[in-house]
């Protein structure tokens, strides 16, 4: 087995900024130059400068509560659609603010003689984002790095468990029923009410994510996938609850409305 990382690496760190050292101490972590806080026109921006072919399509719902147009929830960039090798999405906020981005995630796929070994994708990664935080152990490598909004890495520390907050979940699969022009069913979690998860799931959710799944092939030395993502917590909790009070204050008056209203008129019998 014998592969070289050169153009793993260019294309991990492809228009990000980023050369060399922590995303640390070059400021707050990216895919390919997009990081959350980012507008969603930047986002688009940036997916088309960073690929000039490929699609890039808006995903939009219409939920007459938040707005009564169609509203923006991702933008998602494959070349060949669904079944691209390289696929990013990037989630925006919703109503009543102005969608700015929260989550990005990147899927690449390793055709079958290309696959890449995953000692060349963990030094890409760690070239890119620092020392990991925090390794789920698995056959399947999932290296966690943890953030403040700063992009400072923070500590272990505190009551707060990397173990824990690594294990909230994977890299959620990009959404390519964006790039068919699906309507997105309206299952969307910034709409749902937030139930706390306890203390250290709170400590969790005051940090700025970056997980990556590795996904090996037959031959455990080699990576069939990478899928990586970045998670705004704080961005995505702060929004997150002005998009549910924002709903709650539109059923309240609708609420009030309707009990001021004087009852219709007797028919006529």
């Amino acid at each position: 087995m014998k592969r070289s990382c050169p153009v793993l690496l260019i294309l991990i760190l492809a228009s990000s900024g980023l050369t060399a050292g922590s995303a640390a101490a070059q400021g707050s972590p990216d895919i390919v130059g997009l990081k959350p806080g980012i507008t969603l026109q930047e986002a688009y921006d940036r997916l088309k400068a960073y690929n000039r072919i490929a699609q890039v399509e808006v995903g939009r719902m219409l939920y007459p509560d938040l707005a009564a147009e169609p509203i923006p929830y991702a933008v998602v960039l494959g070349q060949e659609g669904e079944l691209s090798a390289d696929l990013i999405e990037a989630d925006v906020t919703l109503p009543p603010g102005k969608p700015v981005v929260w989550r990005v995630m990147r899927t690449l796929r390793f055709p079958q003689g290309k696959e890449q070994p995953i000692a060349n994708l963990m030094a890409a990664l760690r070239e890119k984002y620092g020392p990991e935080s925090f390794v789920v152990k698995s056959n399947i490598p999932t290296p966690n790095w943890f953030f403040d909004e700063h992009g400072k890495a923070v500590a272990d520390t505190g009551g707060l468990s990397f173990s824990t907050c690594a294990l909230v979940g994977g890299v959620p699969a990009i959404n390519t029923s964006v790039l068919n022009g699906t309507v997105a069913p309206l299952q969307y979690n910034l709409i749902q009410p937030w139930r706390g998860s306890g203390t250290n799931g709170d400590l969790c959710r005051a940090l700025v994510t970056v997980r990556a799944v590795i996904h090996p092939a037959p031959d455990p030395r080699l990576a069939i996938a990478l899928s990586v993502s970045i998670t705004d917590s704080p961005l995505e909790a702060r929004e997150h609850e002005a998009t549910v009070a924002f709903l709650a204050s539109a059923a309240a008056a609708r609420k009030k409305a309707q009990d001021n209203a004087a009852p219709p008129p007797k028919p006529k019998l």
